[in-house]
C-alpha cells in the first residue's frame, strides 16, 4: 500500500486543479493507494463528491486565512504521520510543501505545475525554479506550463529528463447521442433549434477576455443576426460585463448564467465553444468541448494550440483581435459542415489523447515507480 499526501491551497473554489484532484483521488485503486488530502485554508466544495468516510480530507485553517498557523499544522501532520509520496498542488502548497515535507523525511515529492508563464505572479517560475534541488518530479499539463521552469536558468542545475514529466488533462468521454438528446439549456432559456448558439464559460475577470467577446458578438449578430451567445461563470467583472452588454445594445442576444454546474447539458446544447481566455494555462473547457465533438473559435493564446488545432479542430486567432474572433465565429456559423467536420476532428484528437482513464494510468505509474525507486534506494523516513 503507497501512502499519499495531496496538499492544495483550496478546495473552495471551483476549478482545473481541484477538478484534476477530485478525479485522481477517487480513481486510484484504493488497494494500491491509501490517500488523504489536505487544504490550506477555506471549505471543501467538493464534499458531496468526496465524502470524508471515503476520502480523509482536512483543513489546517478553515476561517480565516493565516499562513503561520497553516505551516505550522502542516509541519505536525507531517511529523506524525508519514507519507511514500506528498503531492503539491497549487503555488502556496508547493513552495511550503515541498519544505516541510523534506524537512520531515518524505522519500518522494511532486509538484504539479497549473501555472503558465505570462499568466502568474512572477514570483512563481521563481519559487519552482529553487524548489527543483528538492523536488523528486513536477507535473505538467501542458508543455508551455513546463516550459517556464524548463528554461529556468537556475532550474537547469538540477533537472534531469526524470524529473520532468507531462500528464495533460483528462475528462470522461459523454455518450454523445445521449447528450445531445437530454440537453434542456435550449427550452430552458426559449432559444428554438434553429438558432446559432455560442458558448463561453469562464470565471468573469479580465484575463478571461470576456469583454473582447462582447464586442466581437456586436459584429456576429450583424452577419448572422438570430445569434444568441450564452457567457457561463460568476466572479468580480460580472457587472462591469452586463452593463458592457447594454452599451452594445446585446441585451437580446447575449444571456449571462451565474455559477452553473451543468456543463455537459450546456455543450451539447450550443453550436459553438468561444474560449477568449487573454492567458490561458491548461482550458479544461476545451477539452470538454472537444469530448462534446464541437468545433471551437479561440484566442491564440497560452497553451491552447497544443489542445485545439487550428483548421483541423477549430479557428485560432491572434490574442485581442476583435475582429478576427468576430470574422472566426461567423464564419463557423454559417457553415454548420465545416463545424461539424472540426468536432468530428476533436472528438477524435480528445479519444487519442485526453481520456482521463489513461491520465489516471500515467499518476498511477508515476507513484509506483518513484516508491520502487525510494525503496530500492534504500530512501527510509526519518524523524524531523
Amino acid at each position: 500500500m503507497i501512502k499519499i499526501l495531496h496538499v492544495i491551497d483550496c478546495m473552495q473554489n471551483l476549478g482545473g486543479a481541484q477538478e484534476i484532484l477530485v478525479e485522481l483521488v477517487k480513481r486510484l485503486p484504493s488497494e494500491s493507494f491509501s490517500q488523504q488530502i489536505i487544504r490550506l485554508h477555506g471549505q471543501n466544495s467538493y464534499a458531496k463528491r468526496l465524502p470524508k468516510s471515503d476520502y480523509p480530507s482536512m483543513s489546517l485553517a478553515p476561517g480565516k486565512y493565516h499562513l503561520f498557523t497553516m505551516v505550522c499544522r502542516l509541519y505536525r501532520h507531517l511529523k506524525q504521520h508519514r507519507y511514500d509520496i506528498v503531492h503539491l498542488h497549487l503555488q502556496v502548497s508547493s513552495v511550503v510543501g515541498t519544505l516541510l515535507a523534506r524537512l520531515c523525511g518524505a522519500p518522494n515529492v511532486i509538484v504539479t505545475i497549473y501555472a503558465s508563464k505570462g499568466q502568474s505572479p512572477w514570483w512563481v517560475f521563481q519559487a519552482f525554479a529553487l524548489l527543483s534541488p528538492f523536488v523528486d518530479v513536477f507535473v505538467g499539463l501542458t508543455e508551455h506550463q513546463l516550459s517556464g521552469l524548463v528554461e529556468h536558468s537556475y532550474a537547469q542545475r538540477f533537472l534531469k529528463p526524470s524529473s520532468i514529466r507531462m500528464i495533460p488533462v483528462g475528462i470522461d468521454p459523454p455518450q454523445l447521442d445521449r447528450a445531445s438528446s437530454t440537453s434542456t439549456i435550449r427550452q430552458e432559456l426559449g432559444i428554438s433549434e434553429d438558432v446559432p448558439l455560442v458558448l463561453n464559460v469562464a470565471r468573469f475577470r479580465y484575463r478571461k477576455g470576456q469583454a473582447y467577446l462582447l464586442r466581437a458578438m456586436a459584429e456576429v449578430v450583424k452577419a448572422v443576426p438570430k445569434t444568441r451567445c450564452l457567457i457561463v461563470g460568476h466572479g468580480p467583472e460580472q457587472k462591469p460585463l452586463q452593463q458592457l452588454t447594454r452599451e452594445l445594445h446585446l441585451e437580446h442576444s447575449v444571456d449571462f448564467l451565474i455559477a452553473r454546474n451543468d456543463i455537459d447539458n450546456l455543450l451539447s446544447g450550443c453550436d459553438l465553444l468561444v474560449n477568449s481566455s487573454l492567458f490561458e494555462a491548461m482550458g479544461v473547457i476545451d477539452y470538454q468541448a472537444m469530448a462534446h465533438a464541437k468545433a471551437i473559435v479561440s484566442f491564440n493564446a497560452g497553451s491552447v494550440s497544443e489542445v485545439v488545432v487550428d483548421g483541423e479542430t477549430g479557428a485560432l486567432v491572434p490574442v485581442r483581435d476583435i475582429h478576427a474572433l468576430a470574422t472566426a465565429i461567423a464564419s463557423l456559423l454559417k457553415n454548420p459542415n465545416l463545424r461539424s467536420r472540426y468536432g468530428k476532428a476533436g472528438r477524435q484528437r480528445f479519444e487519442a489523447s485526453f481520456l482521463l482513464d489513461d491520465k489516471i494510468k500515467d499518476y498511477e505509474e508515476l507513484y509506483k515507480a518513484l516508491n520502487h525507486d525510494a525503496t530500492h534506494a534504500g530512501v527510509r523516513h526519518h524523524s524531523c
